[in-house]
């Protein structure tokens, strides 16, 4: 929220504040966070991020002084403005019924005679403008000095416009049609609260106002409006009408009932000032409060604040503090406080509500980080997160490589209600739907990741209608053999006879395999670890030997790879043949040359040769590469192999 410097200054205290940057360092490190200071000629507009729990009475220039008095030692001065009294004569111009008080726990009308509707006195233009918004007119303008000053959200209706002089807070019939302010034409449904005159809608209930009974120019006669509107209701229709206002905001997050009676003798006085004839009457107000707020009361000892705290702060000291804030308190001779929550702070429920408050304002730099003695505390050995860690271990040691496929799928036993992508509504109910699509997702990257086999495991949870449990899920391919099914699940069930040796279980899988190639184990870990021993101690399953590389950028862009097998003299000309290669590639080779096969050659007159085979792979980063492109590559690495007497391309 935007709050302007000058405006805290000359409304709500007698003593100089601090410098700008002084008081944002307070705000900052005793209330909120600073998003942005701005000077905008003699004044400063600071951006606080007032969060949720803080919304209700911290979204306004009064709630923000508050808090600035609290933190500086000097308590804010609170906004006082003279009640007018209502004259009874009117009472027959304005009815105001609440079909339901759970959405509308208060509304507040009134009905105001002979005003003038023209520009705002400058001093008022100052402050509205002075935090973004447009100077409109006097009303328009008294209700935004309201709403940023107290935190009151208020409506002005155009009292001749309204059918039958009757204001009716009631949920929205469905179809009925509602032109806006800001000229939209909004469709609602039974959903929504809104206010109707005796006929029609006339406007969203805490959001925006409607066009019928819009006050402008010719406008003579008003109702203002002060109310209450229940958080739930306001979020759900402001999402489904796609409109959001300053007043929806404040209401979404919650303020208190009371407050709609301070903020109707504010716009009542305020708007008598700005906009007052010699012939205005102000009537008497249409209070519909079913359920009156109580004040609520919070009961904390002395010793559960600095218990918490972990610091000795005096009883003065926290008394000083409690007045700071203006909370009534009274304390027994325990030192047990029965502290009594100003109406509008909705945050003040529990005890440690009030060691919180206590604790930032005494200055959380003010408590020594001293440790707490010996608590006798001896941490658990998790003996899941312990054999989740050893088998990696061992996997990695087989030559495995773990990763993470995705729990959401498109088929399952468990159907999620609001599911994060659409064509996967499912969770999983095994493993092998993701390490089968990981599988065929590597075996075409092979060359490039310089491996003739995919292995690959996974160590996650699925979750079945009976319940969800952690597996193990270990999967391989070999691309080059993918007919031969035998040797695919045979590796599988080698690891698996593996890892039985080395933890000292039986560990036990059902392995699938499919025809297109691939074979996946699945291994209930949930019941492993309930038969393997309890560990004593983590030990060494947290170290790796992995060695880890800085991270490069991987090209999105397809690779190639070429075969050459090259016969050369001596096991001595193998370095010679390879500096060709890389040199030859040049920039678009993406990784060393890879030796995948030797040969060696005996000829009848005694002498031999060795044949090197070696498979390179190109890519780039910035584009696709083509045939031509790399043929050409291929034919000098050739005409440099062809320079070398005796050398002979296979």
């Amino acid at each position: 929220m935007d709050i302007s410097y000058k405006w805290i200054q000359e409304e709500y205290f007698d003593k100089p504040l601090p410098k700008p940057e002084e008081l944002v360092e307070c705000i900052t490190k005793g209330a909120f966070e600073i998003e942005q200071v701005d000077k905008k000629g003699d004044d400063y507009l600071i951006d606080v991020d007032v969060l949720p729990n803080r919304a209700h009475d911290c979204l306004s220039h009064q709630g923000i002084a508050r808090e600035i008095g609290v933190l500086i030692g000097v308590p804010a001065k609170e906004k006082e403005y003279k009640e007018i009294e209502g004259d009874k004569l009117l009472d027959s111009k304005l009815s105001v019924t609440v079909e339901d008080g759970k959405l509308c726990p208060r509304y507040i009308g009134r009905y105001v005679q002979n005003i003038k509707v023209g520009p705002s006195p400058k001093w008022l233009q100052e402050r509205v403008e002075s935090i973004g918004q447009r100077s409109i007119n006097n009303l328009v303008d008294v209700t935004n000095y309201i709403l940023f000053g107290l935190g009151q959200p208020l409506h002005v209706f155009d009292a001749d416009k309204l059918e039958g002089g009757k204001v009716v807070v009631r949920s929205a019939k469905k179809g009925e049609r509602l032109e806006t302010l800001d000229d939209k034409d909004i469709e609602m449904d039974d959903t929504m609260i809104i206010i109707a005159d005796s006929k029609d809608p006339i406007a969203i209930a805490g959001i925006k106002g409607g066009k019928k009974a819009e006050v402008d120019e010719n406008t003579v006669n008003i109702v203002i409006e002060a109310a209450n509107f229940n958080p739930v209701s306001v979020r759900k229709t402001s999402q489904k009408t796609q409109i959001k206002t300053d007043a929806s905001k404040r209401y979404e997050n919650g303020i208190t009932s009371e407050m709609a009676g301070g903020g109707m003798i504010a716009a009542t006085a305020l708007i008598v000032e700005v906009a007052g004839t010699k012939e205005t009457v102000v009537g008497g107000k249409k209070d519909v409060y079913a359920k009156p707020e109580n004040q609520a009361k919070v009961e904390v000892s002395l010793e559960k604040i600095n218990g918490s705290l972990g610091v000795d702060i005096p009883k003065k000291r926290v008394l000083e503090i409690l007045d700071l804030f203006g909370f009534e308190y009274k304390v027994d001779n325990k030192d047990v406080l029965t502290i009594t929550a100003p109406f509008e702070r909705l945050d003040m429920r529990i005890p440690e509500d009030v060691v919180e408050e206590v604790g930032r304002v005494f200055g959380y730099d003010n408590i020594e980080d001293e440790l707490p003695g010996d608590l006798g505390f001896v941490p658990k050995i998790n003996p899941m997160f312990y054999y989740q860690n050893k088998i990696r271990q061992l996997l990695v040691s087989y030559g495995y490589s773990e990763l993470q496929t995705y729990v959401l799928r498109d088929k399952g036993e468990i159907e999620l209600a609001n599911s994060f992508a659409k064509d996967k509504p499912f969770i999983r109910a095994s493993i092998y739907d993701g390490l089968f699509d990981a599988l065929v997702l590597n075996s075409r990257n092979v060359d490039l990741l310089g491996v003739d086999t995919v292995n690959v495991f996974e160590i996650g949870n699925v979750f079945t209608k009976e319940k969800e449990y952690f597996v193990l899920g270990i999967g391989y391919l070999d691309p080059k053999k993918k007919k031969i099914k035998a040797k695919e699940k045979e590796e599988l069930e080698e690891v698996l006879v593996k890892l039985s040796g080395d933890l000292g279980e039986k560990v036990t899988g059902e392995i699938v395999d499919r025809p297109e190639g691939g074979a996946v184990a699945q291994v209930d870990l949930t019941a492993l670890v309930e038969k393997l021993p309890a560990p004593k101690e983590y030990g060494n399953v947290l170290e790796t030997n992995s060695k880890i590389d800085r991270f490069k950028m991987i090209s999105l862009y397809p690779h190639m790879s070429r075969d050459i097998a090259v016969f050369v003299d001596s096991e001595k000309d193998q370095k010679v043949l390879e500096d060709i290669l890389v040199k030859g590639a040049g920039e678009l080779l993406a990784l060393n040359p890879r030796l995948f096969d030797v040969f060696k050659k005996e000829s009848e007159d005694g002498t031999s040769k060795v044949s090197y085979a070696y498979k390179l792979v190109f890519q780039a980063h910035g584009r696709t590469l083509t045939d031509k492109e790399i043929n050409k590559i291929m034919d000098g690495i050739y005409a440099e192999i062809a320079k070398n007497d005796g050398w002979e391309v296979r």
